[in-house]
């Protein structure tokens, strides 16, 4: 029967009348996770005030305060055994890929570069040379950008893997004075 595969898809199902907005079906799913909010009735009405997550309205994103878990819901209109035009709600459980993300949003702020100048001593062409062949191929370092018109080194790097006192040092090692330039 229609119930037993609705039951069975993986996720959960409201139908709903268009017009009414009367429950003509919830799956097992739906029943366990928002069991108080159908008694209350009310259930359809706390999920449309889901966030959109597309431009055709027909996706949202819910947050399930009890159960701390996020949904992803995707709305279809269609007409019902009955004949009545109604609403299917299909209800995706997407809490671990929010976590999941979450922790990739975390990663990259860690990862994230940062950028240091630093006014050094040099004099010549070979000095840029020195510079770019050592200082390049430090560890965390993104980009290197080294001016003899200003007698400036610009590092972009990874803050995670190493730090403005590391970068002073490795121009240090080469023989430069070096100073940070304030910006």
């Amino acid at each position: 029967s229609m119930e037993t595969i609705l039951d069975n898809v993986g996720c959960g199902i409201l139908v709903t009348d268009k017009s009414s907005d009367e429950i003509l079906f919830t799956n097992h799913l739906v029943n366990l996770v928002f069991g108080e909010e159908l008694e209350q009735g009310n259930l359809p009405q706390k999920l449309r005030a889901g966030k959109k997550i597309s431009y055709n309205s027909k996706l949202k994103e819910f947050y399930e305060d009890k159960s701390k878990h996020w949904y992803d819901l995707h709305y279809t209109e269609f007409v019902w055994v009955d004949g009545r035009e109604a609403v299917l709600c299909a209800l995706y459980d997407v809490t671990d890929k929010r976590n999941y993300q979450k922790k990739i949003e975390q990663h990259a702020k860690k990862a994230a570069t940062k950028t240091v100048t630093f006014n050094v001593s040099m004099h010549c062409k070979n000095c840029v040379k020195k510079i770019n062949d050592n200082v390049a191929f430090e560890k965390g370092v993104k980009d290197l950008s080294v001016s003899l018109d200003s007698k400036t080194v610009t590092v972009t790097y990874d803050p995670a893997r190493t730090d403005v006192a590391k970068l002073k040092a490795a121009l240090e090692k080469l023989g430069y004075k070096v100073t940070v330039q304030e910006s």
